[in-house]
């Protein structure tokens, strides 16, 4: 079930006609009382209006007071679309905005069913002006919450957990309880304690349908509480923490713990979760057991499995559906193993024993597998090991002092992979970007590469078609150096090779230099636009066949780790990159690591 459109809706709230006032798209910004008149007539006007949607415009605390007025006379209002409805305010503004609208729909004594406030990075701070509204009998008749991309962060989630709490304690006394059907609740950087804070509301509520949570930095720990809590919901239909890390076998097995539990699950997606092949072995096995009879779409793409598992997990599939059917007809339309590890022969084995039904399969050829027949020669015990290093690495975050890294790094020598001529210039190194060209800048390389990067600046009062290419010539140097760094020029985890981290001092460098003048003229959206197609996210507007980079990814992600942490990185240039990262599905095993490390970055600042 899902939740995406008007349509699906109603069909939760099992209505197909509904009075509604919609400002969807229209942009407005309103600011004062008199901003929002159009709005407050249009509401108080509506009779019977079930259904208010201010998508897309951007409310003021004036506008906020006297759309709530309006409302206060509607306590038929059931549906609330106020999705991306904040754009431009000040975090102070927002808590009491909402503060307002939620006091007018108390005062009505309307019930709502539906709360959209997607896309609204109010934070923290935002659910301190819901808490009461949350708490109020208006929202004990909720049947879906929808809280995604909201930076709500562990904090958020404290908050939020408590005043859904409060409302199921306080609706079960009035005598009618709390029944949440769906939750929402993606890219919010919940990690393993949001995630078990909320776990407590999901335990209690016992009524959900559909749960989604993507992109939360979830590990197996926060997960271990999750999937425990889920399991008391036993009409749950879709489940969705694509993006999150489970980790190998010591996650997988919470989800195969959950699953006999679930018998009307009808989508699982665990796309992009870092299974790998001794995850995917765990969930097979539990899959084969036929207790999940009703899926219908089953999401393990970009999960670094081999083909050992994924013919594994198709014949468990097969083996379910012969013991519940007494034919081997599944129930799945689609079983998503996109970028996976299984090489060309691994897709047909799977093909073939899909026979009839092998269009459910959704599947492209890879880097293949291994030279190494991983089952034979202890493949699974290093992956172990493998999962539990990079887990580490990726768990405790970057919390040295870097000021301190990169003066330390600058006294390390760099490893030469190739030779090159001592006292190389700039231009040298820029016509052939190798490390060993890096080693040959000397020990000035930051302030030689800093210059060369000021060297070509226009001035402001200079053309917008000069600034646009000084900026895409400037972000191609920061790709040469970037390119250096990561697994597959050096060798080895950035966060150990000493090459590396200097090659990431210069790039945090020039980074800080690139948005500093970007700031200046106004050009992040053109700085933004040529790193994304720089990273291959999105394609060039004049070569539309384009898509991928010819950069090294891995050093680029590796930079950008560091980056990220600068004080002068624009706000929308994050949100950019974290939106086109989380489409993104590697099909390079490094790939992959590079992106689960570089979005918990985003997670942790």
């Amino acid at each position: 079930m899902s939740v995406n459109d008007v349509d699906d809706l109603t069909k939760i709230l099992g209505r197909v006609n509904i009075s509604s006032v919609s400002f969807a798209g229209k942009e407005l910004k309103l600011n004062t009382e008199k901003d929002a008149e159009e709005v407050a007539n249009a509401i108080t006007s509506c009779q019977n209006m079930e259904k208010l949607n201010l998508e897309g415009n951007t409310v003021g605390v004036e506008a906020a007071r006297v759309i709530g007025n309006a409302l206060s006379s509607k306590p038929e209002f059931k549906i609330a679309e106020w999705n991306n409805m904040f754009s431009g305010r000040m975090k102070t503004e927002i808590p009491k905005a909402l503060e307002y609208l939620g006091d007018g729909i108390i005062a009505a004594g309307a019930r709502l069913t539906t709360l959209i406030l997607s896309d609204n990075a109010f934070g923290p701070v935002g659910l301190a002006g819901l808490e009461k509204f949350i708490r109020s009998p208006s929202c004990h008749s909720l049947n879906v919450l929808q809280l995604n991309n909201n930076g709500l962060g562990i904090q958020g989630a404290k908050l939020l957990s408590n005043a859904l709490l409060d409302a199921i304690e306080s609706s079960k006394k009035l005598g009618k309880p709390m029944a949440l059907k769906v939750f929402v609740a993606g890219r919010n950087r919940l990690e393993n304690d949001g995630a078990k804070l909320l776990a407590r509301v999901f335990k209690e509520m016992k009524t959900l349908e559909e749960i989604s949570m993507p992109m939360n930095g979830i590990y197996h720990q926060g997960l271990s509480v999750l999937t425990g809590a889920l399991i008391d919901n036993p009409n749950l239909r879709v489940i969705d923490l694509n993006d999150n890390t489970i980790g190998g076998q010591k996650g997988a097995v919470h989800v195969a713990n959950m699953l006999p539990h679930l018998k009307h699950l009808r989508k699982l997606n665990l796309g992009d979760c870092l299974l790998k092949t001794s995850g995917a072995v765990v969930l097979a096995e539990a899959l084969s057991r036929g207790n999940n009879k009703e899926l219908e779409e089953l999401y393990m793409d970009s999960n670094e499995i081999k083909a050992s598992a994924g013919l594994k997990l198709v014949k468990a599939l097969l083996s379910s559906a012969t013991e519940n059917a007494g034919s081997a007809n599944l129930s799945l339309r689609v079983l998503d193993l996109n970028g996976n590890q299984f090489g060309e022969e691994g897709i047909k084995q799977m093909q073939s024993l899909l026979g009839d039904q092998s269009d459910i399969l959704r599947v492209e050829d890879d880097e293949g597998e291994d030279d190494d027949d991983e089952e034979n020669s202890g493949g699974e015990e290093e992956e172990e090991e493998e999962e539990e290093e990079a887990e580490e690495e990726e768990e405790s975050g970057d919390e040295k002092d870097e000021s301190q890294t990169e003066k330390k790094d600058e006294e390390k020598p760099l490893k030469k992979k190739e030779v090159a001529p001592a006292n190389m210039s700039v231009e040298q190194f820029l016509g052939s970007p190798i490390p060993s060209s890096f080693v040959s800048l000397g020990k000035e390389r930051k302030t030689v590469l800093l210059d060369r990067i000021k060297m070509g600046q226009p001035k402001s009062e200079g053309s917008d078609e000069d600034k646009e290419k000084y900026l895409e010539d400037a972000l191609e140097i920061v790709m040469k150096v970037s390119s250096l760094a990561g697994e597959n020029q050096l060798g080895h985890a950035t966060s150990k090779n000493d090459s590396s981290c200097e090659v990431l001092s210069c790039t945090t460098a020039l980074y800080e230099e690139l948005f500093r003048w970007a700031i200046e003229s106004d050009k992040v959206s053109v700085l933004t636009n040529c790193l994304l197609v720089h990273m291959g996210l999105i394609k060039q507007s004049e070569d539309k066949k384009r898509k991928g980079t010819k950069w090294n990814l891995d050093g680029i992600m590796a930079s950008l780790e560091k980056a990220l942490r600068l004080p002068n990185f624009p706000r929308s240039t994050k949100d950019a990159l974290e939106c086109f990262l989380g489409k993104f599905n590697p099909v390079v095993p490094s790939h992959q690591k590079s992106k689960h490390k570089l979005m918990t970055v985003f997670y942790s600042i």
